[in-house]
């Protein structure tokens, strides 16, 4: 979900023109989401990674048709402000009921997000409670006090992704296109992983975690690994992501880019961008 987000040649993204692609049946891993805890781009959502998430299971392949559509092969997706609500809109609120100058908690974390305590606990490099009072601090540094356990309370009441989004990224992976989420998170003290996470009832076929992988959005390695697992192309896939400065790095490696703003709008776009009806 965070605020602003190379990898070795042996797992660069393979690079595949959406003229090249060609019709065929593929063996697709499926990993199934179920709903359980956040991304600021964040907030609570399945325990643990990989094989050891009771949350997050990798099914034996299955066989599926995939039917490219207008030379696409996946669609990517961010998952705070994209499929889950943006962590921002509790930003807004915290600062409107501790009487705080609109905009002040976005100006903390923005600054923080460059190479402050959110950028460490997004590449996983500060555990939560560490963070909430580096955060602190970083503000009152600002000429501000903000209570951040708080602010992390009003990210995690907004959890449930949005019921379109969930619709459309069935229907997408339905039509055989490949699925993933690529999301700046963090680590919860009991496991589970946030904001918005890919534990909330959301079936991918790839998810790819800052907290995790040490690295995170913008920064160009993560859209590379996250395109390496899928196994396609960059000028094959559509990545949708709600701030702009994530946007640039996919653009700039050829995927198709959409900015959302508001959810609906956005389908509409990718619907006319795959030919598919998401509605």
């Amino acid at each position: 979900m965070r605020v602003d987000e190379v990898l070795p040649p042996s797992h660069a993204a393979r690079s595949t023109t959406p003229a090249e692609i060609p019709r065929k049946r593929r063996r697709v891993q499926r990993t199934d989401v179920d709903a359980s805890g956040t991304d600021i781009n964040g907030t609570d959502i399945g325990a643990g990674v990989d094989g050891d998430d009771p949350c997050i299971r990798t099914h034996p392949p299955v066989e599926a048709t995939v039917r490219v559509r207008m030379g696409y092969e996946a669609v990517i997706f961010d998952l705070g402000g994209v499929v889950f609500p943006s962590p921002l809109a509790a930003f807004d609120v915290y600062d409107a009921e501790a009487g705080l100058e609109p905009g002040t908690v976005r100006r903390v974390v923005r600054e923080s997000a460059e190479s402050g305590a959110w950028a460490a606990l997004e590449r996983g490099e500060l555990s939560l409670d560490a963070f909430f009072g580096a955060l602190a601090t970083e503000a009152r540094a600002s000429g501000v006090e903000i209570d951040v356990t708080r602010v992390f309370d009003l990210i995690g009441a907004s959890s449930t992704p949005y019921p379109s989004m969930v619709r459309a990224v069935g229907r997408i992976r339905e039509e055989g296109l490949r699925v993933g989420a690529l999301t700046n998170n963090w680590i919860s003290p009991n496991g589970t992983h946030a904001p918005g996470g890919p534990d909330r009832g959301v079936t991918f076929d790839v998810v790819v975690e800052s907290a995790v992988e040490g690295i995170r959005k913008p920064e160009p390695a993560i859209y590379a690994l996250a395109l390496d697992r899928l196994g396609v192309g960059a000028e094959a896939t559509v990545y949708l992501d709600d701030l702009g400065p994530n946007l640039k790095p996919a653009r700039a490696m050829g995927m198709t880019t959409i900015k959302v703003a508001d959810p609906d709008a956005a389908l509409s776009e990718l619907s006319s961008v795959l030919g598919l009806d998401l509605g």
